[in-house]
């Protein structure tokens, strides 16, 4: 099962500072057979407006479909950051 979601989720500082995220998607494997799992898929933008700030954070940059594996490899680490 997949899900995006719609809107804005604000995590909020006692020092005044708001971090807006926008555009989180994630999935759910395992409902009915195997380990339950809850990940973050695709990417999603931070935005500190206080501080001017913007943060594009993408998951599994180098994810491949099935048949993509056969032919190519991952390039990047799986806890790589740009």
């Amino acid at each position: 099962m997949s899900a995006k979601t719609k809107g804005e989720f604000k995590v909020e500082y006692p020092d005044g500072t708001v971090h807006k995220i926008y555009s989180c998607s994630i999935l759910i494997t395992g409902t009915l057979i195997g380990s339950r799992t809850f990940s973050v898929v695709d990417k999603f933008f931070v935005v500190d407006e206080k501080n001017d700030y913007i943060a594009h954070v993408e998951f599994n940059p180098d994810e491949r479909g099935s048949f993509g594996k056969f032919f190519s490899k991952r390039s990047t680490f799986p806890d790589y950051f740009k």
